[in-house]
């Protein structure tokens, strides 16, 4: 009953990591993620926007009702795209959806991640494909990111000196808005 819920409750439903991190995860049946309308999700962000700083809201690809609602009531969004063909091609469909709605097409920040240097694709080959600079990357590192994930824990724990840790930290910081860094290894025409 999206009506009765209160912080309280919303509270109780979070899962806390020990690093202060907390999530809300999906429902346990997928049945039942059918039964969240744009309504629920405009009330529970509303609720979480009153005792956190910051949401992340990882949205499908499909733009449903429910993703639409979610980017209009965020500040910044961040799509995520690899240098492979598939990729950018679904990239640009979605950019060229979110371009056509004036509240969300300067949003809109690209951010490439698993760059690899030397692949076949480039950063200025991937921003002439989107039309669209790149905001970010994020290199690949396929070892620490398998291990945290499978060890359940954190990147910045299991390998937080790692170039793949450094940019993400990096990505966190230009969000909080806290001083304009670059990504690392960017390429010209960046950004």
């Amino acid at each position: 009953n999206i009506d009765r819920i209160d912080m309280a409750f919303l509270r109780r439903s979070l899962c806390k990591h020990q690093s202060g991190v907390s999530l809300l995860p999906h429902p346990t049946q997928l049945e039942d993620c059918q039964m969240i309308r744009e309504e629920h999700l405009q009330r529970l962000i509303n609720l979480l926007r009153a005792s956190y700083s910051h949401l992340i809201l990882d949205v499908s690809k499909s733009f449903s009702p429910n993703d639409i609602t979610a980017m209009q009531m965020a500040d910044v969004i961040y799509l995520v795209v690899q240098l492979e063909l598939s990729s950018l091609r679904n990239a640009v469909r979605m950019l060229m959806t979110l371009n056509n709605s004036a509240s969300l097409a300067d949003k809109v920040h690209v951010v490439v991640n698993r760059v690899v240097n030397g692949g076949e694709i480039t950063i200025k080959k991937a921003e002439e494909i989107l039309g669209a600079p790149i905001y970010w990357q994020i290199p690949e590192d396929v070892r620490q990111v398998t291990e945290a994930r499978n060890a359940g824990i954190p990147l910045v724990e299991h390998a937080p000196r790692s170039k793949v840790n450094q940019s993400i930290a990096g990505l966190a910081v230009a969000l909080a808005g806290k001083e304009n860094q670059e990504a690392p290894n960017k390429k010209s025409g960046g950004w």
